[in-house]
């Protein structure tokens, strides 16, 4: 699972939480029914009138791409890369049909099938461009729904503290401790607006935009493979290009031995 997601997460909430005890608060004073309903039903509500059902359902099964760490590392599919292109250059191109289905990756599996059947290489660039292209509206349609209800729960806040407010003034003229009691209850409804906006709803939408970035780069990383072995480039060349992708920390690295020796896997 993404170690950050979860750390984060627990030191969010542990330190509003302790910071609401240290203060002499009572944890139970927070959980309130009426204000909970509007910000959780409400902001929901909101998201799926303006998004079509479906989409809005696809949303959550995308979201469990911020959950887990992706097992894939460049590093490793730039090694693999340069294993086919050795192979390709040593024993020719249809030596490489035997592992594609080794390829993890569908879309590897899928140029990589392309490539060795002889699809023109223009034609191959094309329909990756294009699948690239609509796998990133997709991706960021997903992270948006998250940044939506982000900016819909803070307003469903507001609206549950008024309604709490205008409901405790309405029995104004009783009791003066139960009176304060009600107000502090009314701004509940801010407090779960913005604490789900902002530990929640925000930052699950800015990591799927990360989740979304890392899996580009793979993606990106397998087609100019793909690409520069068709154009026939040396298996050193091959490493120099694709590790030009990374950051400049991660550029120098060496290949392990145990890679060295394994078959191609991206």
């Amino acid at each position: 699972m993404d170690l950050g997601l979860i750390v984060g997460l627990v030191l969010a909430i542990g330190s509003i939480i302790g910071s609401f005890l240290w203060e002499g608060g009572n944890v139970s004073s927070l959980i309130q029914g009426p204000a909970m309903l509007i910000i959780f039903g409400g902001t929901i509500s909101a998201t799926m009138i303006g998004t079509p059902f479906k989409k809005f359902l696809d949303a959550w099964k995308v979201a469990l791409k911020a959950i887990f760490e992706s097992k894939i590392e460049p590093e490793k599919v730039i090694n693999d890369l340069v294993i086919a292109c050795e192979k390709a250059r040593r024993e020719g191109l249809l030596s490489l049909q035997q592992d594609v289905s080794k390829l993890s990756l569908p879309i590897a599996q899928k140029y990589m099938k392309m490539f060795i059947n002889g699809t023109e290489p223009s034609l191959i660039k094309e329909i990756a461009d294009m699948e690239l292209e609509y796998m990133s509206q997709r991706h960021s349609f997903g992270a948006g729904i998250f940044t939506k209800m982000g900016g819909y729960s803070p307003t469903m806040g507001v609206i549950g503290t008024v309604m709490g407010l205008i409901s405790t003034f309405s029995h104004a003229g009783g009791d003066p401790e139960k009176l304060v009691h009600s107000i502090a209850a009314a701004f509940i409804a801010t407090y779960w607006g913005v604490l789900m906006a902002n530990i929640f709803f925000l930052p699950i939408g800015d990591k799927l935009k990360n989740k979304h970035q890392e899996e580009m780069l793979i993606y990106s990383i397998v087609i100019e493979g793909i690409m520069a072995i068709e154009n026939g480039f040396s298996p050193r060349v091959l490493r120099q290009k694709l590790t030009s992708m990374l950051p400049i920390s991660k550029q120098d690295f060496s290949p392990s031995k145990s890679v060295k020796k394994e078959a191609l896997k991206v």
